[in-house]
């Protein structure tokens, strides 16, 4: 005769690991590999286009506020302090190269997010 009764609730270990195994099987049945690895790419697609709408924005801020401007000049400082002078002078040729295009990177960067989130939402459909 067994000890336990047939009506008792399962354990937590029991219910855990019921759950577990629907999730895998929910998971394998709707393709979740596939889904996930789609995500995960265009999801990285996404982040340069963010970073150029950034780096566009703040320039553009930068060039109408004189505080961020002498703000970006002190860190470019301390940078050029801390990590020697020909990353300080590498990062001002960068940030220079960055003001002068900031016009065309701004749109690029919009257009391609906007490619990035029709192809995620293109996924999750």
């Amino acid at each position: 005769m067994s000890d336990r009764d047939p009506l008792a609730k399962p354990s937590l270990l029991g219910r855990m690991g019921s759950a577990v195994a629907t999730a895998c099987t929910r998971w394998l049945s709707d393709d979740g590999w596939l889904l996930s690895a789609a995500m995960a790419y265009y999801g990285a697609f996404a982040l340069f286009p963010l970073c150029l709408i950034m780096i566009a924005v703040l320039s553009w801020l930068s060039r109408l506020s004189p505080a961020l401007r002498v703000q970006r000049l002190e860190w470019l400082d301390m940078v050029e302090q801390n990590a020697g002078p020909w990353v300080g002078e590498q990062l001002r040729n960068l940030l220079r190269g960055v003001d002068t295009q900031a016009g065309v990177s701004g749109p690029v960067g919009v257009l391609t997010l906007l490619i990035a989130a029709i192809g995620i939402f293109i996924q999750l459909e």
